[in-house]
Protein backbone atom coordinates (compact mmCIF):
# COMPACT_ATOMS: atom_id res chain seq x y z
CA UNK A 1 0.00 0.00 0.00
CA UNK A 2 2.82 2.37 0.90
CA UNK A 3 4.66 1.67 -2.37
CA UNK A 4 1.49 2.33 -4.37
CA UNK A 5 0.93 5.69 -2.65
CA UNK A 6 4.51 6.81 -3.31
CA UNK A 7 4.11 5.79 -6.93
CA UNK A 8 0.98 7.92 -7.31
CA UNK A 9 2.67 10.97 -5.74
CA UNK A 10 5.71 10.55 -7.95
CA UNK A 11 3.64 10.23 -11.11
CA UNK A 12 1.57 13.31 -10.25
CA UNK A 13 4.21 15.57 -8.72
CA UNK A 14 3.73 18.30 -11.30
CA UNK A 15 -0.01 18.27 -10.68
CA UNK A 16 0.57 18.77 -6.93
CA UNK A 17 3.04 21.58 -7.50
CA UNK A 18 0.59 23.30 -9.82
CA UNK A 19 -2.20 22.95 -7.22
CA UNK A 20 -0.05 24.45 -4.44
CA UNK A 21 0.88 27.39 -6.69
CA UNK A 22 -2.80 28.11 -7.30
CA UNK A 23 -3.48 28.13 -3.52
CA UNK A 24 -0.68 30.64 -2.91
CA UNK A 25 -2.05 33.01 -5.59
CA UNK A 26 -5.62 32.77 -4.20
CA UNK A 27 -4.34 33.42 -0.68
CA UNK A 28 -2.48 36.52 -1.84
CA UNK A 29 -5.61 37.88 -3.49
CA UNK A 30 -8.05 37.38 -0.61
CA UNK A 31 -5.86 37.91 2.42
CA UNK A 32 -6.16 41.55 3.68
CA UNK A 33 -2.95 43.55 3.72
CA UNK A 34 -2.54 45.32 7.06
CA UNK A 35 -0.20 47.90 8.48
CA UNK A 36 2.63 46.81 10.72
CA UNK A 37 3.15 48.28 14.17
CA UNK A 38 6.70 49.17 15.11
CA UNK A 39 8.42 50.90 18.02
CA UNK A 40 10.29 53.37 15.84
CA UNK A 41 8.83 56.23 17.87
CA UNK A 42 9.22 55.92 21.60
CA UNK A 43 10.76 57.36 24.70
CA UNK A 44 13.99 56.05 26.18
CA UNK A 45 11.97 53.85 28.52
CA UNK A 46 10.16 52.20 25.57
CA UNK A 47 6.93 54.08 26.07
CA UNK A 48 4.36 53.78 23.33
CA UNK A 49 5.18 54.90 19.81
CA UNK A 50 3.30 54.18 16.60
CA UNK A 51 4.39 53.86 12.99
CA UNK A 52 2.06 52.59 10.28
CA UNK A 53 2.96 51.40 6.77
CA UNK A 54 0.22 51.80 4.20
CA UNK A 55 -0.47 49.96 1.00
CA UNK A 56 -3.07 50.71 -1.65
CA UNK A 57 -6.65 49.45 -1.24
CA UNK A 58 -6.50 48.97 2.52
CA UNK A 59 -9.90 49.84 3.95
CA UNK A 60 -9.19 49.30 7.65
CA UNK A 61 -5.90 49.02 9.45
CA UNK A 62 -6.47 46.52 12.22
CA UNK A 63 -3.23 47.01 14.12
CA UNK A 64 -3.53 49.42 17.02
CA UNK A 65 -1.86 50.35 20.28
CA UNK A 66 -3.43 50.47 23.71
CA UNK A 67 -2.37 53.43 25.83
CA UNK A 68 -2.91 53.58 29.58
CA UNK A 69 -3.42 56.93 31.28
CA UNK A 70 -3.46 57.10 35.05
CA UNK A 71 -5.97 59.10 37.03
CA UNK A 72 -5.28 62.84 36.82
CA UNK A 73 -2.49 62.34 34.32
CA UNK A 74 -1.84 63.15 30.67
CA UNK A 75 0.10 61.67 27.77
CA UNK A 76 1.40 62.92 24.46
CA UNK A 77 2.40 60.71 21.56
CA UNK A 78 3.04 60.82 17.83
CA UNK A 79 1.48 58.71 15.09
CA UNK A 80 3.71 58.57 12.03
CA UNK A 81 1.82 57.49 8.91
CA UNK A 82 3.91 56.30 5.96
CA UNK A 83 2.61 55.97 2.41
CA UNK A 84 4.87 53.43 0.75
CA UNK A 85 2.89 53.47 -2.50
CA UNK A 86 3.19 55.89 -5.41
CA UNK A 87 -0.49 56.87 -5.15
CA UNK A 88 -2.31 59.28 -2.84
CA UNK A 89 -3.99 57.68 0.16
CA UNK A 90 -6.50 59.04 2.68
CA UNK A 91 -6.25 58.37 6.40
CA UNK A 92 -7.99 58.94 9.72
CA UNK A 93 -6.48 58.50 13.19
CA UNK A 94 -9.05 56.92 15.50
CA UNK A 95 -9.49 56.05 19.15
CA UNK A 96 -11.64 53.50 20.94
CA UNK A 97 -12.49 53.37 24.62
CA UNK A 98 -11.81 49.87 25.92
CA UNK A 99 -14.18 50.18 28.85
CA UNK A 100 -17.59 51.74 29.43
CA UNK A 101 -16.09 55.15 30.10
CA UNK A 102 -18.03 58.16 28.88
CA UNK A 103 -16.09 60.79 26.98
CA UNK A 104 -16.77 64.15 28.58
CA UNK A 105 -14.92 67.27 29.62
CA UNK A 106 -12.91 65.21 32.12
CA UNK A 107 -11.30 63.10 29.38
CA UNK A 108 -9.68 64.99 26.52
CA UNK A 109 -8.54 63.18 23.36
CA UNK A 110 -7.46 65.65 20.71
CA UNK A 111 -4.87 66.72 18.20
CA UNK A 112 -2.10 68.77 19.80
CA UNK A 113 -2.37 72.40 18.77
CA UNK A 114 1.08 72.54 17.18
CA UNK A 115 0.83 69.11 15.53
CA UNK A 116 2.63 68.76 12.21
CA UNK A 117 -0.43 67.19 10.55
CA UNK A 118 -4.18 66.78 11.06
CA UNK A 119 -5.86 63.62 12.34
CA UNK A 120 -7.55 63.15 8.96
CA UNK A 121 -6.36 63.95 5.43
CA UNK A 122 -4.35 62.74 2.47
CA UNK A 123 -0.75 61.67 1.95
CA UNK A 124 0.97 61.81 -1.42
CA UNK A 125 2.82 58.78 -2.70
CA UNK A 126 6.07 57.89 -0.94
CA UNK A 127 5.45 60.56 1.69
CA UNK A 128 4.63 60.49 5.42
CA UNK A 129 2.90 62.63 8.03
CA UNK A 130 3.20 62.82 11.80
CA UNK A 131 0.17 63.56 13.96
CA UNK A 132 0.64 64.57 17.60
CA UNK A 133 -2.09 63.44 20.00
CA UNK A 134 -2.77 64.59 23.55
CA UNK A 135 -4.80 62.74 26.19
CA UNK A 136 -5.83 64.31 29.49
CA UNK A 137 -7.47 62.12 32.11
CA UNK A 138 -9.03 64.40 34.70
CA UNK A 139 -11.03 61.62 36.37
CA UNK A 140 -10.34 59.55 39.47
CA UNK A 141 -10.04 56.34 37.40
CA UNK A 142 -7.22 54.94 35.28
CA UNK A 143 -8.25 54.56 31.64
CA UNK A 144 -7.17 52.45 28.66
CA UNK A 145 -7.67 53.66 25.09
CA UNK A 146 -6.91 52.00 21.75
CA UNK A 147 -5.43 54.12 18.96
CA UNK A 148 -5.05 53.22 15.31
CA UNK A 149 -5.43 54.39 11.72
CA UNK A 150 -8.00 53.62 9.01
CA UNK A 151 -7.54 54.51 5.34
CA UNK A 152 -9.00 54.60 1.86
CA UNK A 153 -7.69 55.09 -1.66
CA UNK A 154 -10.73 57.25 -2.60
CA UNK A 155 -11.27 60.03 -0.03
CA UNK A 156 -11.73 60.52 3.71
CA UNK A 157 -15.53 60.23 3.40
CA UNK A 158 -15.08 56.59 2.38
CA UNK A 159 -13.32 55.69 5.62
CA UNK A 160 -15.58 53.77 8.00
CA UNK A 161 -15.04 53.79 11.74
CA UNK A 162 -16.60 50.58 13.03
CA UNK A 163 -16.48 48.59 16.27
CA UNK A 164 -16.47 51.62 18.55
CA UNK A 165 -13.77 53.53 16.67
CA UNK A 166 -14.06 57.31 16.53
CA UNK A 167 -12.10 59.80 14.49
CA UNK A 168 -10.05 62.06 16.75
CA UNK A 169 -11.47 65.55 16.42
CA UNK A 170 -10.89 68.77 18.25
CA UNK A 171 -7.68 70.55 19.17
CA UNK A 172 -6.06 71.03 22.55
CA UNK A 173 -2.82 72.59 23.70
CA UNK A 174 -0.18 72.25 26.37
CA UNK A 175 0.03 74.92 29.03
CA UNK A 176 3.52 74.74 30.46
CA UNK A 177 3.99 75.21 34.18
CA UNK A 178 6.70 77.79 33.56
CA UNK A 179 4.07 80.10 32.05
CA UNK A 180 2.33 80.47 35.41
CA UNK A 181 3.34 82.62 38.37
CA UNK A 182 5.35 82.23 41.58
CA UNK A 183 3.27 81.30 44.59
CA UNK A 184 1.00 78.97 42.62
CA UNK A 185 0.31 75.60 44.23
CA UNK A 186 1.29 72.36 42.49
CA UNK A 187 0.15 68.79 43.10
CA UNK A 188 3.57 67.15 43.41
CA UNK A 189 4.79 63.96 45.11
CA UNK A 190 8.42 63.29 45.95
CA UNK A 191 9.63 59.69 45.68
CA UNK A 192 13.40 59.61 46.14
CA UNK A 193 13.40 58.25 49.69
CA UNK A 194 10.85 60.39 51.51
CA UNK A 195 8.12 58.55 53.38
CA UNK A 196 4.49 59.10 54.26
CA UNK A 197 2.41 62.16 53.53
CA UNK A 198 5.39 64.48 53.74
CA UNK A 199 6.13 63.43 50.12
CA UNK A 200 2.93 65.20 49.09
CA UNK A 201 3.92 68.35 50.97
CA UNK A 202 2.35 67.62 54.33
CA UNK A 203 4.12 69.43 57.16
CA UNK A 204 5.85 68.00 60.21
CA UNK A 205 3.36 67.42 63.07
CA UNK A 206 0.42 68.06 60.74
CA UNK A 207 -3.03 67.43 62.25
CA UNK A 208 -5.62 68.98 59.93
CA UNK A 209 -6.32 72.16 57.93
CA UNK A 210 -6.84 74.03 61.18
CA UNK A 211 -3.60 72.74 62.70
CA UNK A 212 -1.04 72.43 59.89
CA UNK A 213 1.96 71.47 62.00
CA UNK A 214 5.07 73.06 63.45
CA UNK A 215 8.77 72.67 64.20
CA UNK A 216 10.50 73.64 67.46
CA UNK A 217 7.20 74.05 69.34
CA UNK A 218 3.48 74.50 68.69
CA UNK A 219 3.72 78.27 69.22
CA UNK A 220 5.55 78.54 65.88
CA UNK A 221 2.72 77.28 63.72
CA UNK A 222 2.93 76.53 60.01
CA UNK A 223 0.11 78.25 58.13
CA UNK A 224 0.13 76.44 54.77
CA UNK A 225 0.58 73.01 53.28
CA UNK A 226 1.61 71.40 49.98
CA UNK A 227 4.03 72.60 47.28
CA UNK A 228 4.38 76.06 45.74
CA UNK A 229 6.28 77.60 42.86
CA UNK A 230 9.13 79.45 44.56
CA UNK A 231 10.29 81.22 41.39
CA UNK A 232 10.71 80.74 37.64
CA UNK A 233 14.12 81.26 36.07
CA UNK A 234 15.43 80.44 32.57
CA UNK A 235 12.24 78.53 31.68
CA UNK A 236 12.57 76.26 34.73
CA UNK A 237 10.16 76.19 37.66
CA UNK A 238 11.73 75.98 41.10
CA UNK A 239 9.29 74.23 43.38
CA UNK A 240 9.39 74.59 47.18
CA UNK A 241 7.46 72.99 49.99
CA UNK A 242 4.84 75.47 51.19
CA UNK A 243 5.66 74.64 54.81
CA UNK A 244 8.29 72.63 56.65
CA UNK A 245 8.18 68.93 55.78
CA UNK A 246 10.59 67.77 58.47
CA UNK A 247 12.28 69.14 61.58
CA UNK A 248 16.03 68.66 61.47
CA UNK A 249 19.01 69.25 63.76
CA UNK A 250 22.70 68.27 63.70
CA UNK A 251 24.86 67.37 66.72
CA UNK A 252 28.57 67.95 67.31
CA UNK A 253 29.55 64.76 65.44
CA UNK A 254 27.51 65.66 62.38
CA UNK A 255 24.76 63.16 63.10
CA UNK A 256 21.31 64.24 61.98
CA UNK A 257 18.29 64.28 64.26
CA UNK A 258 14.81 64.40 62.68
CA UNK A 259 12.94 65.71 65.66
CA UNK A 260 11.55 69.08 66.57
CA UNK A 261 13.13 68.80 70.03
CA UNK A 262 16.37 70.60 70.77
CA UNK A 263 19.22 68.07 71.03
CA UNK A 264 22.09 68.14 73.51
CA UNK A 265 24.93 69.32 71.24
CA UNK A 266 25.53 71.25 68.03
CA UNK A 267 28.06 71.28 65.22
CA UNK A 268 31.31 73.01 66.20
CA UNK A 269 32.87 73.07 62.71
CA UNK A 270 33.27 76.55 61.24
CA UNK A 271 30.68 77.14 58.54
CA UNK A 272 28.53 74.19 59.77
CA UNK A 273 29.26 72.12 56.61
CA UNK A 274 27.87 68.91 58.11
CA UNK A 275 24.57 70.55 58.98
CA UNK A 276 24.25 72.03 55.49
CA UNK A 277 25.04 68.63 54.01
CA UNK A 278 22.35 67.06 56.21
CA UNK A 279 19.81 69.63 55.01
CA UNK A 280 20.60 68.98 51.35
CA UNK A 281 20.65 65.21 51.80
CA UNK A 282 17.22 65.21 53.43
CA UNK A 283 15.87 67.57 50.75
CA UNK A 284 17.06 65.21 48.01
CA UNK A 285 14.59 62.59 49.22
CA UNK A 286 11.79 64.77 47.87
CA UNK A 287 13.00 64.68 44.28
CA UNK A 288 10.91 62.96 41.59
CA UNK A 289 12.75 62.06 38.37
CA UNK A 290 9.55 62.25 36.34
CA UNK A 291 9.48 66.01 36.83
CA UNK A 292 13.01 67.08 37.83
CA UNK A 293 15.40 68.81 35.46
CA UNK A 294 16.73 66.33 32.86
CA UNK A 295 14.95 63.59 34.87
CA UNK A 296 17.79 63.55 37.40
CA UNK A 297 17.84 63.55 41.18
CA UNK A 298 21.03 65.12 42.49
CA UNK A 299 22.17 68.26 44.27
CA UNK A 300 21.90 70.20 41.01
CA UNK A 301 18.18 69.52 40.86
CA UNK A 302 17.20 69.32 44.55
CA UNK A 303 18.49 71.06 47.68
CA UNK A 304 17.36 72.76 50.88
CA UNK A 305 16.35 76.41 50.51
CA UNK A 306 19.41 78.64 50.73
CA UNK A 307 20.36 82.31 50.56
CA UNK A 308 20.36 82.33 46.74
CA UNK A 309 16.76 81.14 46.67
CA UNK A 310 15.76 83.67 49.30
CA UNK A 311 17.43 86.43 47.31
CA UNK A 312 15.53 85.53 44.12
CA UNK A 313 12.19 85.13 45.91
CA UNK A 314 12.49 88.35 47.88
CA UNK A 315 14.53 90.27 45.29
CA UNK A 316 16.95 91.58 47.88
CA UNK A 317 20.08 90.28 49.65
CA UNK A 318 19.13 87.78 52.37
CA UNK A 319 21.29 89.48 54.97
CA UNK A 320 19.13 92.56 54.54
CA UNK A 321 16.46 90.54 56.36
CA UNK A 322 18.71 89.70 59.31
CA UNK A 323 16.83 91.09 62.33
CA UNK A 324 15.22 93.54 59.93
CA UNK A 325 11.54 94.47 60.02
CA UNK A 326 11.59 96.21 56.63
CA UNK A 327 8.48 95.89 54.48
CA UNK A 328 10.25 93.51 52.09
CA UNK A 329 11.09 91.10 54.91
CA UNK A 330 8.18 91.38 57.28
CA UNK A 331 5.40 89.19 55.99
CA UNK A 332 5.01 90.67 52.51
CA UNK A 333 6.12 87.61 50.52
CA UNK A 334 3.80 84.65 51.10
CA UNK A 335 6.36 82.17 49.73
CA UNK A 336 8.79 83.02 52.53
CA UNK A 337 6.41 83.54 55.43
CA UNK A 338 3.80 81.26 56.96
CA UNK A 339 6.13 78.25 56.80
CA UNK A 340 7.14 78.12 60.46
CA UNK A 341 10.74 78.33 61.64
CA UNK A 342 12.97 76.75 58.96
CA UNK A 343 16.65 76.49 58.17
CA UNK A 344 18.49 78.02 55.24
CA UNK A 345 21.33 75.85 53.95
CA UNK A 346 23.55 78.89 54.46
CA UNK A 347 26.25 80.06 56.83
CA UNK A 348 27.27 83.64 56.07
CA UNK A 349 30.09 84.20 58.53
CA UNK A 350 31.68 80.73 58.74
CA UNK A 351 30.80 80.54 62.40
CA UNK A 352 29.15 77.68 64.30
CA UNK A 353 25.63 79.05 63.97
CA UNK A 354 23.37 78.72 60.95
CA UNK A 355 20.70 81.00 59.54
CA UNK A 356 17.00 80.27 59.88
CA UNK A 357 13.73 82.08 59.26
CA UNK A 358 12.09 83.22 62.47
CA UNK A 359 8.33 83.01 61.96
CA UNK A 360 7.56 85.05 65.08
CA UNK A 361 9.45 88.11 63.89
CA UNK A 362 9.40 87.36 60.13
CA UNK A 363 13.10 87.88 59.60
CA UNK A 364 16.37 85.94 59.59
CA UNK A 365 18.17 84.94 62.76
CA UNK A 366 21.10 82.65 63.47
CA UNK A 367 20.95 79.66 65.79
CA UNK A 368 23.06 76.66 66.67
CA UNK A 369 22.40 73.42 64.82
CA UNK A 370 20.94 71.64 67.85
CA UNK A 371 17.59 73.35 67.17
CA UNK A 372 15.02 71.27 65.31
CA UNK A 373 13.91 73.88 62.78
CA UNK A 374 12.14 73.03 59.55
CA UNK A 375 13.31 71.74 56.16
CA UNK A 376 12.03 73.27 52.91
CA UNK A 377 13.26 71.42 49.80
CA UNK A 378 13.72 73.21 46.48
CA UNK A 379 13.21 71.12 43.31
CA UNK A 380 14.26 72.39 39.89
CA UNK A 381 11.66 71.10 37.44
CA UNK A 382 12.11 70.25 33.78
CA UNK A 383 10.95 73.05 31.41
CA UNK A 384 8.65 70.56 29.64
CA UNK A 385 6.44 69.99 32.70
CA UNK A 386 2.90 70.93 31.70
CA UNK A 387 -0.49 71.34 33.35
CA UNK A 388 -3.21 68.69 33.17
CA UNK A 389 -5.77 70.35 35.43
CA UNK A 390 -6.23 72.72 38.37
CA UNK A 391 -6.04 76.49 38.76
CA UNK A 392 -2.96 76.84 40.99
CA UNK A 393 -4.79 77.70 44.20
CA UNK A 394 -4.17 75.85 47.45
CA UNK A 395 -7.60 74.19 47.17
CA UNK A 396 -7.14 73.29 43.50
CA UNK A 397 -3.40 72.98 42.79
CA UNK A 398 -2.03 72.42 39.31
CA UNK A 399 -1.92 68.77 38.32
CA UNK A 400 1.18 68.24 36.20
CA UNK A 401 2.66 65.77 33.72
CA UNK A 402 5.96 65.48 31.88
CA UNK A 403 5.65 62.51 29.54
CA UNK A 404 6.39 63.34 25.94
CA UNK A 405 6.47 60.43 23.50
CA UNK A 406 8.25 61.63 20.40
CA UNK A 407 10.34 60.61 17.47
CA UNK A 408 13.79 59.32 18.33
CA UNK A 409 16.78 60.96 16.68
Amino acid sequence: MKKETMKIIKENKYLYLYFILILIVISAIFTPIHAKFTNDYSTDDDAVGISFDFNLNIQDVEEYESIFVDSYDAKLFNVKINNNTTNTIYYGVWYRMTESTNINNDIVIAKLEDSEADTSGSIDGSKDKTVSIIIKNKTDKNIKIDFGVSSSDKDTNNIEYLDGKRLISGVDKITYLNKTIAGSYVNYIGNNGCTGNSCTGENANYVDKDNMGYCQDSKHKILKNGWQIAYIKDESVYLVSAGSLECIATNNTGKVSLTNKKIDSFEQTAGTPQHITNLNTEALKYCNEEFSMDNLCNNNTTWAMNDTDLNIINNMPPKACYKNHSESCDGVNDIITGSGDYWLATNFDKGTTNYYWDSTNNYLLDGDTSNGYGLRPIIKLDPNVYIVDGDGTSNNPYIIANELIKEND
